[in-house]
């Protein structure tokens, strides 16, 4: 299933809202989009390890949790 494909990057702004904390994180990326095709469409997108590197994850799945904890971002607004 691999192969080549066309692609473009972009820069982009990913925002989380924390509602127990009532914060918003932001973080800059650049993000690589492919050229679209129809059998793309039924697979999810992902989030990037850009992003993921900079969260702590706790994972429990005996009890069905998993929680983030941001530890860095590149803007918080209150």
């Amino acid at each position: 299933m691999g192969g080549n494909a066309t692609c473009f990057q972009a820069p982009a702004v990913i925002g989380f809202y924390e509602p127990n904390r009532n914060l918003t994180r932001f973080y800059s990326v650049r993000i690589t989009i492919p050229e679209i095709h129809a059998d793309m469409m039924a697979h999810p997108s992902l989030l990037g390890r850009d992003v993921l590197d900079r969260w702590r994850m706790n994972y429990d799945p005996s009890r069905g949790n998993l929680k983030f904890t941001v530890r860095s971002a590149d803007l918080t607004i209150p």
